[in-house]
């Protein structure tokens, strides 16, 4: 297993047309047709010539760091914990 450092993109585009374009760069994660955006993933070290390259593309509008990464996990596993914890009230409550 790779343990490369990946930190996400949110790249907004033109059109859908070119999405095989951006699989060079990194790993395609979720498109919104609707609102034309792409979630992906890149290697950190290589992130900055990544972002420059992708921006020089025609069909790309804007490309945006994903702050995902820099959220505490200490809350993101808390919130997880407290689903599981409601989920299991709920299955208690049923006759």
């Amino acid at each position: 297993m790779d343990n490369t450092t990946r930190c996400g993109l949110v790249v907004y585009v033109h059109t859908p047309r070119h999405l095989k374009e951006l699989r060079k760069y990194g790993t395609i994660y979720y498109f919104s047709r609707k609102m034309r955006y792409v979630v992906m993933y890149v290697d950190k070290e290589n992130k900055q010539q990544i972002v420059e390259e992708i921006s020089e593309l025609g069909f790309v509008k804007q490309v945006i760091d994903s702050h995902m990464s820099e959220l505490r996990e200490q809350l993101i596993s808390r919130s997880a914990t407290d689903l599981i914890e409601f989920d299991k009230r709920d299955d208690e409550e049923e006759p």
